[in-house]
């Protein structure tokens, strides 16, 4: 991201996409704590990943792909969007249906496939913020734990859970992960 430019990694991919499948999978999961909050993080992410390739599709910045390829990525995005739009009214707080891990696994190994194979895998650390915020703030705690002897960071992790306790009602924390991925999201995509 930023630079306009492609780097080949070599052989450095492989350990680099499987440190990025098994930290996307499950920081996706342990976004999954609040009704609403995975969906929307993921709706949120794949949005901004749309209008990247957009982007690119207009750039012509293909890399090793076609422009049909892109336009393949571009629609099963959009599919995957609109399945999660329809799945959202029925998870959203008070959830009917709830994800569980097998739905966020899925859901974590499908944002980084997507990702991945746009040749776009370091945007997922910006459009994926809600991840990153889920997974950092864990380790933080479980860290700061362990060193401390019982102190704690945050009053429980994953960061969602803490603002939880602060009173934030499961809306609004959704609502405020959301805003703030698609704002840095588009900030980024005014660089691209």
């Amino acid at each position: 991201p930023f630079l306009g430019t492609t780097f080949d990694f070599g052989y450095l991919i492989l350990p680099i996409m499987v440190i990025a499948f098994i930290a996307t999978s499950n920081t996706v999961n342990l976004t999954d704590g609040l009704d609403g909050l995975c969906t929307q993080s993921v709706i949120s992410s794949l949005v901004l990943l749309w209008f990247l390739i957009s982007l690119e599709m207009k750039q012509s910045v293909y890399g090793v792909f076609s422009y049909h390829q892109f336009e393949n990525y571009q629609n099963f995005i959009g599919i995957s969007i609109f399945a999660l739009v329809g799945f959202y009214f029925f998870n959203s707080h008070k959830a009917n249906i709830f994800m569980g891990d097998v739905g966020s696994l899925f859901l974590g190994g499908l944002v980084v496939s997507l990702f991945a194979m746009s040749q776009n895998i370091l945007y997922l650390l910006i459009f994926g913020l809600p991840f990153v915020v889920s997974g950092l703030s864990d380790i933080l705690q479980v860290v700061y734990f362990k060193a401390t002897k019982g102190k704690r960071i945050f009053l429980m992790a994953p960061y969602h859970h803490h603002l939880q306790r602060k009173g934030y009602g499961e809306g609004k924390i959704c609502a405020i992960y959301a805003v703030v991925t698609l704002m840095v999201g588009m900030f980024t995509l005014s660089f691209v």
